[in-house]
């Protein structure tokens, strides 16, 4: 199995990789903000910005016989959040709920944003190398741990997280349910570097 850097090829499935790791997040987040563009309209002027640190060239795809498998997104912490710009356009209640996730940040760390394995790859430890990864470039810029947020009810991958030395640090209801999408625990856990078991 490869692991490569995305390309402009690969814009529309790192899209749904941010979306489908979101599991409503996004949607909650952007839907109706300018009623003429969609989620993934907004989401694509992210992937496509240069500046940005959600570019599709950020991504890292595991790849084989010309079949993505899974991505992984990774970025500094104090990079997760929003642009100025997309702040001035959300609604403050919907920053207000969703602020939990973005101040819940372990300052230095290197934030794995998205991580999607797809259903018939799962088990194959594509998890595992993409994650090995992109561990490896958080040393090579000289952090020493890794970070994420997770659904306290995405069992799968707690049990991964955990297995590779990840544990919890917060915890907080991350209620989006007033916009028809989940209400669960979302879990920030953190793993010192190097990961067990890569």
């Amino acid at each position: 199995m490869e692991l490569r850097f995305g390309t402009a090829d690969d814009v529309d499935k790192v899209i749904d990789y941010i979306l489908e790791a979101g599991a409503g997040t996004f949607e909650f987040l952007l839907t109706g903000i300018i009623i003429t563009l969609s989620t993934r309209d907004l989401l694509r002027f992210s992937v496509t910005d240069e500046g940005s640190p959600y570019h599709f060239s950020n991504a890292v795809l595991a790849e084989e016989d010309g079949v993505v498998h899974g991505m992984i997104l990774s970025l500094p912490s104090e990079d997760l959040g929003m642009s100025g710009i997309v702040k001035k356009m959300i609604p403050k209640d919907r920053q207000q709920i969703l602020s939990k996730l973005t101040d819940s940040v372990d300052a230095g760390s290197w934030y794995i944003n998205t991580l999607v394995v797809e259903k018939a790859a799962q088990g194959l430890g594509v998890g595992r190398k993409l994650l090995a990864f992109s561990a490896n470039i958080a040393s090579r810029l000289d952090r020493d741990a890794l970070t994420l947020h997770v659904w306290s009810n995405n069992e799968q991958a707690m049990n991964l997280y955990q297995s590779l030395g990840f544990k919890e640090i917060d915890r907080f209801q991350l209620d989006l349910s007033r916009r028809g999408y989940q209400c669960s625990d979302m879990v920030l856990m953190r793993a010192k570097l190097p990961l067990h078991a890569i």
